[in-house]
């Protein structure tokens, strides 16, 4: 959950009187919040503009989560900013008289303030008090109506603007004919926000000095007070916004697919309501049903639909090759958008909750809306899309792409995209001690206030077959540099002129880039060994830094095929059968993958069983968490979705396929990651259950459909009986005698025959 700090305002944007008269159910809004409300109350827009599409009943409310939280971020940031450019004047005059400077709030993840919204998982408490971001107009006095608009508020340089379109609530996913009208009014609203940046409402501060001005205010969950400073500051040059980002919610109204129909809309009249590419270079979606509808009930959706995706397929490449589409589905537990909707080979970034880091979790399908972890994700990106020249949507598609994909996929360590990236070489510390690592499969527990860095180091063996892959899993390991390569000195350390000098390298490559985070304090990294030993490289080191907190590090080395295993699925009625994969994992195995040969139809669901046996007896000091499991789909844009356990003892992982395999030639795998404390049996079966469910998950929208035909077949047969004998048949003798000959084809001819109808829809015929 999210929530606001003060009072919040969705000011509504004044539209032409004749799109007033065409959509009087319709509006468009801008969110505020606190005293930055005041400047929307005045018509002075200065932010980034974003789009925000209700989904199937939805508010335009629904902005608030994102809107909120990008708001105070932008606070803190404008915070650090002021913070860094005091501390530089004071570098530069040493003996100038100040105020000291605030305690640093940086830490060791990735190099800044941690985190940017203050608490526990990324928010400020809600009684904290700031530098006059909190306060509220003074002669608001906890009213709800607008802030007073005569006092002086200068919001951040760099912040959005949130802006929501109301569409009535109206059910676009179940009336197909209300999503041409909520696209044309999106691009309506699309133009009509571009047209409140005038030329002198760009973005950014020009030279200038000002004072501060003081004030307070009751926000709506604690008192604020603080003061707003503004003066000597050099700003951006003014550039006017010519491009809308649009964020979407679910089908229909329905942000995603509303929100890629833009496109193909092409709008007519004065009004010139056509959206180009440049306008909306950035679409990012939440559960939104992209490929098709979760329940076709008129021709209109299916029309729609078939439309977009059209559109989209034919100019993917060509007209719309420069927008980045993003797609955020809920998994497991959306069990009104099911992922092989929310997935599309259109989209450059294709995920579910689940698989988000720090994240982790699936969502449903309304709080994928406001889950705080999704939330502080997509603004951390938007912030970092961001051109810092221009204050506006980065030009640069690469890098769009690239940023989503860190903060949606791939991020490790570090809430900025700029901060992520890991120096080429670093340099070994002089005085740390070395351990060297003799076995191919060790544990090291670091213990706790450890107040030395220490690096373990292990030979890479250059021609033995045992050592031709590593895997590295660290627990607690918060630095970023953390597994390096290097290559032995050459010289004995007792010819050196520092005696004391144990190093074994001098300088290391860094290999941490390959770092996969795991849900938890742990992360994992694998290796070539082969591979490092052509490139040279004598030694693997993993570096742990002073820690008060407890460390623990698994490294497993092994041959080729060593920790892996191809199974093969037994058909559909044996498969409900417990069938074992592995009796006994490898001691002191770290990892294992299990190939799964056969599964590839979405219906199919199959429970996988890790029980530690019976001598398994972890140790007491041990900070490992239990197994984790990684199901990696060779096909699907992102490939590894984490598995969940049901328990703590026998964990039960379930494996359901939620995108549909492009070919026969590629095969889905399972890598558990395991305690290499113990040692486990793996088994598989079908879950009844599960397949069950995916079925009505894939097919429950047809069922209505079936059931109406056989109403219907069974009352003529009825009255045909009635006709030739003068007796009406019963109910379920009439249903009985029905073949699937007799009710597949009815359906198919009069799907043939609705589909060339022309169906009038009700705005027409009002």
């Amino acid at each position: 959950m999210t929530y606001m700090f003060q009072r919040p305002h969705y000011i509504e944007i004044e539209l032409p009187s004749d799109i007033k008269t065409r959509f009087p159910q319709y509006g468009l809004y801008v969110y505020g919040e606190g005293v930055y409300s005041i400047q929307l109350y005045k018509g002075v827009f200065k932010g980034i503009p974003v789009l925000f599409i209700p989904g199937n009943g939805g508010s335009h409310k629904q902005v608030r989560s994102l809107a909120s939280v990008a708001y105070r971020k932008s606070l803190d940031e404008k915070e650090e900013r002021e913070e860094k450019k005091s501390s530089d004047l004071k570098e530069k005059s040493p003996d100038l008289k100040g105020k000291e400077k605030s305690p640093d709030l940086k830490g060791e993840k990735g190099g800044e303030k941690s985190p940017d919204l203050k608490g526990k998982d990324g928010e400020k408490s809600p009684d904290s008090k700031g530098k006059g971001e909190r306060e509220e107009s003074p002669d608001s006095n906890g009213d709800e109506k607008s802030p007073d608009l005569n006092y002086d508020y200068e919001s951040p340089d760099l912040h959005f603007n949130f802006f929501s379109v109301d569409i009535n609530g109206e059910l676009g996913a179940l009336y197909g004919p209300v999503l041409e009208r909520q696209t044309e009014f999106v691009t309506i609203a699309i133009r009509r926000i571009l047209e409140l940046y005038d030329d002198d409402n760009g973005i950014g501060n020009t030279d200038g000095s000002g004072d501060g001005n003081d004030g307070s205010g009751d926000g709506n969950s604690g008192d604020g007070s603080g003061k707003n400073g503004i003066g000597n500051t050099v700003g951006k040059s003014k550039v006017k916004p010519e491009s809308v980002i649009l964020i979407g919610h679910s089908m229909g109204g329905m942000g995603g697919m509303v929100g890629r129909a833009v496109y193909s809309h092409r709008g007519g009249g004065n009004n010139g309501s056509t959206i180009t590419p440049t306008m909306v270079p950035l679409i990012i979606t939440q559960a939104t049903p992209h490929t098709r509808p979760v329940i076709v009930l008129d021709q209109h959706l299916d029309d729609f639909y078939d439309k977009v995706n059209a559109y989209w397929i034919m100019e993917r490449d060509y007209e719309l090759r420069d927008v980045v589409l993003v797609t955020v589905g809920g998994g497991r537990n959306d069990i009104q958008v099911p992922t092989t909707r929310t997935n599309t080979h259109l989209a450059d970034i294709s995920t579910t909750t689940a698989d988000v880091p720090f994240c982790w979790l699936t969502a449903d399908h309304q709080a994928i809306v406001w889950c705080r972890q999704l939330v502080l994700a997509t603004v951390r990106g938007l912030f970092d899309v961001i051109d810092t020249n221009t204050n506006q949507l980065s030009t640069n598609r690469t890098k769009i792409v690239d940023v989503f994909k860190y903060h949606l996929a791939t991020r490790v360590s570090g809430k900025r995209y700029d901060h992520h990236r890991y120096p080429d070489t670093v340099p070994i510390e002089k005085d740390a001690r070395w351990a060297e690592i003799t076995r191919r499969q060790h544990t090291h527990t670091h213990a706790q206030h450890t107040h030395t860095r220490t690096y373990l180091h292990t030979a890479l063996h250059p021609g033995n077959s045992l050592y031709q892959h590593l895997t590295i899993v660290g627990i607690g390991l918060e630095t970023k540099n953390w597994v390096l390569a290097c290559i032995a000195n050459n010289n004995n350390n007792n010819n050196n002129n520092d005696n004391n000098d144990k190093r074994i390298c001098k300088s290391a490559v860094n290999l941490s880039h390959h770092t996969k985070k795991l849900p938890g304090k742990f992360k994992m990294l694998e290796l070539d060994m082969e591979q490092l030993e052509k490139d040279g490289y004598t030694h693997i080191l993993v570096n742990i830094p002073p820690t008060d907190d407890m460390v623990e590090v698994w490294i497993d080395i092994h041959s080729d095929g060593g920790r892996a295993r191809k199974v093969n699925l037994p058909a559909f009625i044996r498969s409900f059968t417990p069938m074992l994969v592995e009796d006994a994992t490898p001691l002191q195995a770290a990892t294992y993958n299990v190939t799964l040969n056969g599964l590839g139809d979405l219906w199919q669901s199959y429970q996988v069983t890790v029980k530690p046996r019976n001598k398994c007896v972890p140790a007491v000091n041990s900070v490992s968490p239990p197994p984790a499991a990684i199901l990696h789909l060779p096909w699907a844009i992102q490939s590894h979705s984490f598995l969940y356990s049901s328990g703590h003892t026998g964990l039960t992982y379930m494996i359901e396929l939620d995108v549909p395999p492009y070919t026969s030639h590629t095969t889905p795998s399972i890598k558990f990651i395991l305690n290499p404390q113990c040692t486990y049996t793996i088994i598989i079966q079908s879950s009844l259950i599960g397949v069950f469910r995916r079925i009505v998950l894939l097919y429950g929208p047809q069922v209505p459909t079936y059931i109406t035909v056989h109403l219907l077949l069974t009352l003529s047969k009825q009255l045909k009986s009635v006709g030739e004998s003068g007796a009406c048949m019963s109910f379920f003798h009439s249903l009985f005698t029905l073949t699937p000959l007799a009710v597949v084809p009815f359906v198919k001819i009069t799907n043939l025959i609705l589909r060339n109808m022309d169906i009038m829809d009700d705005f027409t015929i009002l």
